[in-house]
């Protein structure tokens, strides 16, 4: 996909990982696009990689944060990764591995 030579790629491995089947992939990918236009007071690829470990495969939860406004302030979707038991990634700037 042309558009996807702009995202990470270990953001692109972990989305395929988590996501196998070609559609759920691609509205996964949807999701991380449209975090990278919203207008954000972080990161777009640290808040894409805490949202996507937050979802833990889910692709519901990813919607569910992007469309509640990123529970209403970014920060506290980077503060809620590292809420996670041992999550090894610090506050999403961490690329997959």
């Amino acid at each position: 996909m042309e558009s996807e030579k702009e995202i990470p790629e270990d953001i692109i491995a972990k989305l395929k990982k988590d996501y196998p089947k070609e559609e759920d992939y691609k509205k996964a990918m949807a999701i991380v696009k449209h975090i990278k236009e919203d207008v954000l007071n972080v990161g777009w690829i640290q808040l894409s990689r805490a949202i996507i470990l937050i979802a833990n495969g889910e692709l519901g939860k990813m919607k569910e944060i992007v469309e509640g406004r990123y529970y209403g302030d970014p920060r506290d979707v980077l503060m809620d990764l590292m809420r996670i038991p041992g999550n090894k990634n610090s506050y999403g700037s961490t690329p997959f591995e």
